[in-house]
C-alpha cells in the first residue's frame, strides 16, 4: 500500500440478507472463507514485500530465482487486494440498508471501535521500539511531534502533511476516506432518488476512471481519488452477479487499469473478477477454505499494522545471532505470525467483538 496497507476492515461475516437480496443463498453463510483467506494472503505479501525492500537477507535474494524475488518485489500490490476486499465487503454489509444519518454515525462509529484499538496499539509499538533502538544506540531518537502524533491518531496524518510514524499506516488513511465517501454517497443518491442514483454511479465510476489510468496525481496529498478504483472495483464485484449496469461498469475499468500498465491496477482487477466470479458460482462461500489460510486471513489486519517494526527488530537480534538468511527469514515470519496472533486475541479480537453491539439501522 503501504504502498502498503490492509485492508483496515474487512469482516466477513454475514448477517442475514435483505429479502431482495437475489444473492440470498451465498449470503446467508456466516463467513465467506475466500475473502478471508485471500487477505491473509495478502497481508503476508505485503510482509514479504518488506522484508525484501529493507534490505534484508540480500545475499540470498542476490542468489535466488528471478520468479522468487519478483514475488518478494512486488508484494506492495498486496495493498490493491486489500482496497478491492474492502470495497466488497462493505458493499455486502451494507446491502438492504436504508441510507440516512443515523447509518452514517453509526457506520462511522462501529468501524472506529473496529479499527482504532489495534492502530493506536501499532503505533505504540512502533514509539516503544523505537525508544529502544534509540536507547541502545542503534538508531536517533525519534523525531516524533505532538501534532504529528495527533493527526495518526484520527488517521489525517497524510492528509495535513505529516511523515506517517510507520510506511504502512498511510494506507489507512485512504481506507477511512473510501468508507465515509462511499456512505455518504449512498445518502446523496437516496436523497435524490432515481436522478441521485444515477449522478452517484457516474461520479464513482469518473473518478476511478479517471485515476485508474495513472495519468493524473492526486490533487491534494493523501486525498483518496488516485486510489479509489481498486476499492471501487470491489464494490462493483459485489454488484455485478445481480446487475447489467455494475457488471458493464467493471468492464469497462478494464481500460484504464491496461492503460495504466500498473501492476497494482492489474491486481486489483484481477481480485474483483475473482470475488465477482465466486460470488455468482457460490464459490466465495468455501473457496481456499483451509484451516492455515483462514487463520492467516483472521490475524491479517494485525499482521498488517505491526510486521514492519517486528520485522525490522527480527533482522537486528539475527544479525546479532548470526543467523543464516534462509533461517533468519523464517524466524521473522514466525515472530510476525507469533505478534499478530497475540495482538488479535488480547486487541483486535475484543474490538472487534464490542463494535458488532452497535446494530446498522
Amino acid at each position: 500500500m503501504d504502498a502498503i496497507a490492509r485492508a483496515a476492515d474487512m469482516d466477513v461475516e454475514a448477517d442475514a440478507p435483505d429479502s431482495r437480496d437475489a444473492a440470498r443463498p451465498i449470503a446467508a453463510a456466516r463467513h465467506f472463507a475466500l475473502p478471508q483467506a485471500l487477505r491473509g494472503l495478502a497481508a503476508l505479501w505485503v510482509v514479504l514485500f518488506h522484508l525484501h525492500s529493507g534490505g534484508h537477507a540480500s545475499e540470498l535474494f542476490a542468489r535466488a530465482p528471478r520468479a522468487v524475488v519478483w514475488i518478494f518485489a512486488h508484494g506492495e500490490s498486496g495493498v490493491a487486494v486489500f482496497f478491492a476486499l474492502s470495497g466488497f465487503v462493505i458493499a455486502h454489509s451494507l446491502r438492504g440498508a436504508t441510507p440516512s444519518l443515523g447509518l452514517l454515525s453509526r457506520f462511522v462509529l462501529r468501524r472506529a471501535i473496529r479499527l482504532d484499538p489495534p492502530y493506536w496499539a501499532a503505533i505504540l509499538t512502533v514509539l516503544c521500539l523505537g525508544f529502544i533502538e534509540y536507547r541502545i544506540g542503534h538508531a536517533p531518537a525519534p523525531d516524533i511531534t505532538g501534532p504529528q502524533l495527533a493527526a495518526h491518531l484520527f488517521y489525517a496524518q497524510s492528509l495535513l502533511g505529516f511523515q506517517n510514524i510507520n510506511i504502512v499506516f498511510w494506507t489507512l488513511c485512504y481506507e477511512v476516506q473510501f468508507y465515509i465517501f462511499f456512505v455518504i454517497s449512498l445518502l446523496v443518491a437516496h436523497r435524490f432518488a432515481a436522478k441521485g442514483r444515477a449522478g452517484v454511479r457516474l461520479l464513482h465510476f469518473g473518478i476511478a476512471a479517471i485515476w485508474a489510468a495513472g495519468y493524473f496525481s492526486s490533487p491534494f496529498e493523501g486525498l483518496f481519488v488516485d486510489l479509489w478504483f481498486a476499492f471501487y472495483l470491489g464494490v462493483l464485484a459485489y454488484r455485478a452477479p445481480r446487475s447489467p449496469i455494475d457488471a458493464a461498469q467493471m468492464a469497462l475499468l478494464f481500460v484504464p487499469v491496461a492503460l495504466s500498465q500498473s501492476p497494482f491496477g492489474w491486481v486489483a482487477f484481477i481480485t474483483a473478477v475473482i470475488l465477482a466470479v465466486s460470488l455468482a458460482t457460490g464459490f466465495v462461500k468455501d473457496g481456499l477454505r483451509s484451516p492455515p489460510l483462514l487463520f492467516l486471513g483472521t490475524i491479517s489486519y494485525s499482521l498488517y499494522l505491526f510486521h514492519n517494526p517486528v520485522t525490522g527488530a527480527g533482522f537486528f537480534v539475527a544479525d546479532i545471532l548470526k543467523l543464516p538468511d534462509l533461517a533468519a527469514i523464517v524466524t521473522v515470519l514466525a515472530v510476525n505470525v507469533a505478534v499478530a496472533w497475540a495482538a488479535y486475541r488480547l486487541v483486535e479480537a475484543p474490538a472487534h467483538a464490542l463494535s458488532k453491539r452497535i446494530a446498522l439501522p
